[in-house]
């Protein structure tokens, strides 16, 4: 990614210490905001929302048309974005054991989902109550 040009690293930094951090991968016109961080005692500052500012404003500055936030529906993403767009992973087995595994996987995410929509619905000391974990 450093090689080809994709790595995209910015660090806000205050008296010369970081306090918030973003990672991300500029690539196919788009620019992909993977992860970032920021120091909890600057929270009231809100230095991670400004450092997403000001990537956005750069990539925006440099011709790009996409910003894309990656997976999550963390609260802050509702602010700068003006559409979610969904995620679809995609499998086909070749084998036979290709093909029982991706049923397995796809049995294995529908029970995940399940078991997070019942532990939102019940809460979770109900959840935990009731055997559930996590």
């Amino acid at each position: 990614a450093l090689d080809g040009g994709w790595l995209r690293l910015w660090f806000l930094e205050v008296d010369g210490s970081a306090v918030a951090a973003w990672y991300g991968f500029r690539f196919a016109g788009a620019e992909w905001a993977y992860q970032g961080g920021r120091d909890p005692a600057w929270e009231a500052a809100s230095v991670g929302s400004v450092l997403l500012a000001h990537t956005l404003r750069e990539a925006f500055q440099d011709g790009l048309r996409e910003y894309k936030m990656l997976r999550g529906d963390e609260a802050y993403k509702g602010r700068f974005a003006s559409e979610a767009c969904e995620v679809l992973t995609m499998a086909i087995g070749r084998s036979v054991r290709g093909r029982a595994a991706v049923r397995m996987a796809a049995a294995a995410a529908d029970h995940r989902t399940l078991a997070r929509t019942l532990r939102v619905g019940l809460g979770r000391a109900r959840w935990r109550a009731l055997g559930g974990a996590g």
